[in-house]
């Protein structure tokens, strides 16, 4: 019986324990019902939300952004969370339909803690690689500048560069105006394009157009296909209010670069080793001149000099340099008061040039150019730069040939170009030039064809026959404008030279401590007073629209400028075949479309040297195109001549003037102390 009892006693409670768990379950059911029914609402809510492109998707430049919450232990680096929505709401250990009403409460009804937006949160934002990109550039200026005046203690912005995520730690009201206003910054976005052909006939490798969107705070990219660069950047709505209208903007600035550094050249240039031994051997020197000193494409290249050592293992010295005895061009003297390009013009003062260009008229007749070319040669010392890597082993003369060169100018101590200018027995009867001027390059607008029908048939013929996609060459010859510069003030203009061909003769000399480079120009220069330069329409236009600051450095000029040329200037006019009565002569003038293609504000010098001009320079071409010093001679006319016209020598003269010149730039260039720093003994 009592164990009857026992068993009714034990089957009662194992019943009432099912009953009370079939209970919980069935509460559990119903929450978790609950629960399902809540969360649907929350997703309904989520996809119209979405369907009204509803907070991320307002802003087209994000990839994902996080809701703002208050600081707390999920905002260390490394947190693994993913539901943003209830953090600082809601216990992390809260259940399940706790955390769902928070939620629906902080996503559906948008609802918040007064006292908790007014602290510190945490919103992180990654960005779109493009615009990413871009806040990046100008060492950040653009996030500098978003949180310039915003930010209190203990708020900041993070930049995470290989997530491209940015975050604010702000509260959550000033965390909505800075993306707001992050907002507006890319409102202002602007997309260029242009051909990769016009440059060259291959794709730019990703590290060149990655170094040129770093010098000009732009995202550069080339389309899929490789024909055509994309220039992307911010744009600056106030240059506009300052009046700065018609000017390059970055798609031409990148263009310019990419064309001086990578574009067809006229310039012929030959490698001399003035009869160096080519069995002697010497080795590759680096790091011989700073990166600031060299244009932008030459930093990103090792480059190294060619150098003999000092002596031999047995103590002999190097080979004795031998003399080059022609350059690529014949050597013309100079007028004494005068170089070439440019010249040392009297120019028109500040308050005439104010009266003159807005009562201008335009078109100007037609200016009178120089009927004979004139050949400029300058004599530059520095070092040769071979693109190689330095090595131990030794090399010949024979085996860097062939290699990417570059000359990279050098200059002695001043102090030392003092004394050579007061032991020349002619330095004291003659005065020392001291001048600066503002140079501008014009180069042919690659693909742009001029107004001459014969020239365009020409450049088709060109095309025509050229290799395939390889880039075009105008036939117009490049242009330099000088700018007289007195007290940071344009005093107006000094010359404008068309220049046919380009001749330069780089002189390795391993033994020496210093390589030549020798320039030659052959050009023309527009005659005419210097007040009717500056009426001449093509130069009004560039004056009237130019920004030029140059006690800030800050230049600024149009991208592209027509100018009036002679037919014989163009390339190719002096063949016997070339039918000047079909392009109405000569002297017929003829528009050609020009690319702004760089500048340089070069302070100079310049002082008589046995027989020559021995100028020390200061040169800048802004941030791509280097700073440097350079000291060079240029060939001047004997005493007794006068006038700008050429200097009449019989072959015998100029053999001897040849010869003379060519022997002073050997003797310069291998003096030893002038170049370390000794003591002078030229």
């Amino acid at each position: 019986m009592h164990d009857q009892t026992v068993h009714e006693e034990k089957e009662r409670k194992n019943k009432e324990w099912e009953e009370m768990e079939a209970e919980e379950v069935e509460q559990d059911a119903m929450e978790l019902a609950e629960i399902k029914r809540l969360d649907r609402g929350r997703k309904k809510h989520e996809k119209l939300r979405e369907d009204n492109k509803y907070e991320v998707d307002r802003y087209g430049w994000v990839k994902i952004m996080t809701p703002w919450v208050p600081l707390g232990p999920w905002s260390k680096p490394g947190s693994d969370t993913t539901d943003f929505t209830i953090l600082g709401y809601v216990d992390t250990s809260a259940h399940p339909k706790d955390k769902l009403a928070v939620r629906i409460m902080r996503e559906c009804w948008d609802l918040s803690i007064q006292e908790l937006d007014g602290g510190l949160g945490d919103t992180r934002v990654r960005i779109r690689t493009r615009d990413f990109q871009l806040l990046q550039r100008g060492a950040k200026r653009w996030v500098t500048f978003l949180g310039k005046g915003l930010l209190d203690p203990g708020e900041r912005m993070e930049i995470f560069n290989t997530t491209r995520i940015l975050r604010l730690v702000t509260t959550k009201p000033k965390a909505a105006v800075m993306l707001k206003d992050l907002n507006e910054t890319f409102k202002q976005v602007n997309s260029r394009h242009f051909p990769v052909k016009l440059i060259r006939d291959k794709k730019f490798d990703d590290e060149i157009l990655e170094e040129v969107a770093r010098i000009t705070n732009t995202y550069i990219r080339q389309t899929p296909n490789s024909e055509r660069v994309e220039v992307t950047w911010i744009h600056i709505k106030t240059r506009e209010d300052r009046g700065l209208v018609g000017l390059e903007d970055l798609r031409h600035v990148v263009f310019r670069l990419l064309l001086r550094a990578y574009g067809p050249t006229r310039a012929t240039c030959l490698l001399s080793r003035a009869n160096t031994d080519t069995t002697t051997g010497g080795h590759l020197v680096a790091d011989l001149v700073g990166k600031e000193r060299l244009p932008w494409n030459h930093r990103m290249l090792r480059m190294c000099r060619f150098m003999f050592p000092l002596s031999s293992k047995d103590g002999t010295p190097p080979a004795e340099l031998g003399l080059l005895d022609r350059l690529y061009l014949p050597i013309e003297p100079m007028p004494d008061d005068t170089s070439a390009p440019g010249t040392t013009a009297p120019v028109i003062s500040p308050s005439r040039l104010a009266q003159v260009l807005p009562q201008s008229r335009s078109p100007v007749s037609p200016l009178q150019w120089d009927v004979k070319l004139k050949t400029s040669t300058i004599a530059r010392f520095g070092y040769l730069l071979h693109q190689r890597r330095p090595t131990t082993k030794t090399l010949t003369v024979t085996d860097v040939r062939g290699t990417t060169r570059f000359f990279a100018p050098i200059t002695p101590h001043p102090l030392r170009l003092a004394q050579l200018q007061s032991k020349d027995k002619d330095a004291g009867k003659a005065l020392v030039h001291n001048k600066t001027t503002l140079v501008l390059y014009y180069w042919p607008s690659p693909g742009a064809q001029t107004t001459l029908e014969t020239l365009k048939a020409y450049a088709n013929f060109k095309k025509r026959h050229r290799e395939r996609a390889k880039p075009y060459i105008s036939p117009a010859p490049y242009l330099e404008l000088r700018l007289a510069i007195k007290d940071d003030t344009v005093l107006g203009v000094e010359s404008l030279t068309a220049i046919k061909e380009i001749g330069v003769t780089e002189v390795m000399l391993p033994a020496a401590l210093v390589d030549i480079a020798f320039t030659q120009t052959r050009y023309s220069r527009l005659r005419a007073p210097p007040e009717k330069l500056a009426e001449w329409w093509p130069v009004e236009h560039i004056l009237k629209a130019s920004h030029i600051d140059v006690a800030r450095g800050k230049f600024e000029f149009p991208a592209h400028q027509k100018f009036p040329v002679p037919v014989r200037l163009f390339l190719d006019s002096r063949k016997d075949d070339f039918n000047y009565p079909a392009v109405g002569g000569p002297d017929s003038l003829h528009a050609a479309t020009y690319t702004f293609a760089g500048y340089e504000l070069r302070h100079a010098v310049s002082a008589p040297y046995e027989r020559s001009r021995l100028t020390y320079s200061s040169v800048d071409a802004g941030d791509a195109g280097g700073r440097w010093t350079e000291v060079d001679l240029e060939p001047i006319a004997p005493p007794g001549s006068r006038g700008p016209r050429r200097i009449l020598m019989d072959e015998f003269e100029a053999e001897t003037f040849n010869d003379d010149f060519l022997d002073l730039c050997n003797r310069f260039a291998r003096n030893d102390d002038l170049w370390s720093g000794g003591p002078t003994k030229l």
